[in-house]
């Protein structure tokens, strides 16, 4: 009995979880609709309060404000042509890019004014507003490795991969998402990253870890905002060791490849070098859940690791065999982790820092 009601209970969540997703989905299309409607009102009526009223109060997207954004819209003499243009963003239910256009104004090359960018609709209180990604551009030579925990059959994980793939479109060069299918789903290799998992102790789905160090359980709202200012407050670190002069070779499914370490005062001791190769996009989608359908990316090809006991600006080589097919549009990470115990996280553990390189 106790089980069919525990079975009960779980389909119960199941489907009302996904009804009321589908219900957040409805209202986020209303606003979008609204935003495209009221909006281009509040411009061809120079009335830019009502414009601003669909962006939060903490509006934040790449370093752009609600202040900064309202000065940008009150700055122009908005005709009747203006027009707001919303379409989704490939794969999200969240992401869209916007467009404002007026024919009536033309810029300095005589042509009629177009500006769009990228934002995120996000529930605030009871209602959807504009809430950009929260993030502020920062110049920094760390790359930030955030290892995703994750499969096919989760209907959370979309969300997961959501937040970190805006993150990664804003720091392209700084910030890299890797994706570790298990379960046993299409995409996981033939341990379903067992060694991984149990380093990590990362026993649901999706667990993200950042650099080795920071994790966050979920892929709720709750659990995505966080992701944002973690890898911000990563990226201002100086690293403590520079990955140059990543070089390789494939021959069928075998890496072979090097890479230049340099470093000065550091620690030496209980050094990984670790190395993976990652699909862009992949063919598989997920299976479950308003994001049914979505393409799975960044998704882990091969990995491999070896102990290090290096010297500072002498190049390290290493030997990758991917158990899977290697596409056009793989890449080559490899990166240096501190690790005391290779069967248990401890608290010093991390990744100093990383690079990539395409791999064909």
């Amino acid at each position: 009995m106790k089980r069919l009601i525990l079975l009960m209970l779980v389909v119960s969540i199941a489907i009302f979880g996904c009804d009321r997703f589908e219900r957040d989905f409805e209202d986020v299309d209303r606003f979008i609709d609204e935003f495209r409607i009221r909006g281009t009102q509040s411009l061809r009526q120079d009335n830019i309060s009502l414009m601003m009223s669909f962006f939060a109060d903490n509006y934040l997207n790449n370093g752009v404000s609600k202040d900064s954004l309202a000065t940008f819209f009150s700055y122009y003499p908005w005709t009747e042509k203006a027009e707001i243009i919303v379409t989704p963003v490939v794969g999200s239910r969240t992401r869209f890019n916007i467009t404002v256009t007026d024919d009536g104004i033309l810029t300095e090359d005589g042509l009629p004014f177009l500006t769009m960018w990228s934002d995120v609709a996000r529930l605030v209180g009871s209602n959807y507003l504009w809430y950009g990604n929260q993030l502020e551009p920062i110049e920094s030579n760390q790359v930030v490795i955030a290892q995703v925990f994750t499969e096919l059959r989760c209907a959370n994980c979309p969300n997961a991969s959501d937040a970190l793939h805006e993150i990664a479109e804003t720091f392209p060069d700084n910030f890299i998402y890797l994706k570790y299918h298990v379960r046993n789903d299409s995409l996981s290799l033939y341990d379903s990253f067992a060694e991984e998992r149990q380093y990590y102790n990362a026993n649901v789905q999706p667990i993200v870890v950042f650099q080795g160090q920071t994790m966050v359980t979920g892929g709720l709202p709750a659990h995505t905002d966080r992701y944002a200012q973690i890898v911000q407050d990563l990226l201002v670190n100086d690293p403590e060791i520079a990955l140059t002069n990543l070089e390789h070779t494939v021959n069928n499914r075998t890496i072979s490849g090097s890479v230049v370490l340099n470093f000065a005062g550091l620690n030496p001791e209980n050094l990984y070098l670790y190395y993976v190769v990652y699909e862009k996009e992949t063919t598989a989608t997920y299976q479950v859940g308003p994001s049914a359908g979505m393409l799975a990316k960044n998704v882990i090809r091969g990995r491999g690791r070896q102990p290090l006991n290096p010297v500072s600006g002498q190049r390290v080589n290493f030997v990758l065999e991917a158990e899977k097919h290697l596409d056009t549009d793989t890449y080559l990470v490899v990166w240096v982790q501190r690790i005391e115990n290779i069967n248990r996280q401890s608290p010093s553990d991390r990744i100093l820092n990383a690079i990539r390189k395409e791999l064909f």
